[in-house]
């Protein structure tokens, strides 16, 4: 059915990027960062959910599992963001579980002497040396500033991820980066 669609989608995605389909083990060169936004952008966010939580059980040390505004909705109490799709009470503790845990955080920093990313549109680009930080929406320049301005990646990413249940977090402030 439609729903499910979304769900394939997403296993097809990892088979093609070296994923087993049976087993759900990553192959041992790939490192994957999920940033965020798992949920509430197709018809079926609990096969995801599930799916993605097969993989990084599978794979705890070559998944990165991020946290984006629509995952937050579920974790935060009250809501940080609201939305009209709600998720069902398992899917929910999902997220719940992963963040309590420590599976999801905010940011993630990867040292390295270069790194092919991916793009959107499917073309990859090699990102120089010295460090990589990701986040879901990226670090304002306010933000930046109120977390003693890190310089690199891995400090700027311990930063935020060290004041991840603050509601009033630097990380969820919206501004220029």
């Amino acid at each position: 059915d439609g729903k499910r669609i979304q769900h394939r989608g997403w296993h097809a995605e990892l088979v093609r990027l070296g994923m087993d389909p049976d087993s759900l083990i990553l192959p041992a060169d790939l490192q994957v960062c999920q940033v965020g936004d798992l949920v509430h952008r197709g018809p079926d966010s609990p096969g995801v959910l599930t799916l993605v939580d097969s993989v990084m059980k599978r794979n705890p040390a070559r998944w990165t599992q991020l946290i984006g505004n629509h995952e937050a909705q579920y974790v935060f109490d009250p809501p940080r963001f609201g939305f009209p799709e709600v998720l069902d009470r398992r899917s929910q503790k999902i997220l719940q579980r992963w963040w309590r845990s420590g599976q999801m955080q905010v940011a993630a920093a990867y040292s390295t002497t270069g790194i092919a990313v991916i793009r959107a549109d499917g073309h990859s680009e090699l990102v120089g040396a010295g460090g990589l930080l990701v986040t879901h929406a990226g670090l304002t320049a306010g933000a930046w500033h109120q977390l003693g301005m890190p310089t690199t990646a891995v400090s700027a990413a311990h930063a935020i991820n060290a004041e991840r249940d603050f509601l009033g977090s630097v990380i969820w402030l919206a501004g220029l980066m």
